[in-house]
């Protein structure tokens, strides 16, 4: 885990990097799905659903499906340990899920203008 980037260790102490210090570049081939989990919680935080479905576009196979399940496990973890800002970052990804996969950039436009009119 440490040599892709997503574990601490040294000096006896060991945690896992903070979400906001992973590379934000994604790897469609990426194997860690706890890593893909964190970058497309990360992205949509930053970038909103648009920025979520662009990265997904060109995913192919399980691996983004498998990122969403991971998304909420750690969303119920998270909802029942009253970790609230947590929980809201997994819970915006999960929700807006769907929408990444099947709209186009104009739908994307449209919702997003829709969800934030002054935006």
């Amino acid at each position: 885990m440490a040599s892709h980037g997503i574990l601490y260790a040294q000096k006896g102490k060991v945690h896992l990097i903070e979400r906001a210090e992973l590379p934000e570049r994604i790897d469609e081939h990426e194997g860690g799905i706890w890593l893909l989990c964190q970058q497309l919680t990360c992205k949509m935080e930053k970038e909103g659903v648009e920025g979520c479905a662009k990265a997904v576009a060109n995913m192919f196979g399980s691996n983004a499906e498998r990122a969403k399940d991971l998304a909420y496990r750690l969303y119920t973890i998270a909802e029942r340990k009253h970790w609230s800002q947590e929980a809201y970052a997994y819970n915006e990804e999960l929700a807006t899920r769907p929408l990444n996969f099947n709209l186009t950039d104009e739908q994307l436009k449209e919702y997003n203008s829709i969800m934030d009119p002054t935006g």
